[in-house]
């Protein structure tokens, strides 16, 4: 059995480590700034500053980026209504 990656893994791993590192770094920072420089955010969209409804907030519009960078559902086939 052949446990090495293909071709295809391997530029999807790029793709996505490409796209996390141009939008996770942008989204920890906005953390970062409600929170304080603790460099803790195992649940940095928790109430701070802002409350519950910007913690939501904060949760949606990040599953916004994940949906307009098709990194939500990655599998979810075109065919069955995933653009």
């Amino acid at each position: 059995m052949d446990f090495a990656y293909t071709e295809e893994d391997e530029s999807l791993r790029t793709e996505l480590t490409d796209w996390l590192d141009t939008h996770l770094d942008a989204l920890l920072a906005e953390w970062a700034a409600d929170h304080g420089d603790d460099n803790d955010h195992r649940d940095a969209a928790a109430p701070a500053g802002g409350g519950i409804m910007h913690a939501i907030e904060r949760r949606r519009a990040w599953q916004r980026r994940l949906v307009s960078g098709r990194r939500a559902a990655i599998t979810w086939p075109e065919k069955l209504g995933w653009q």
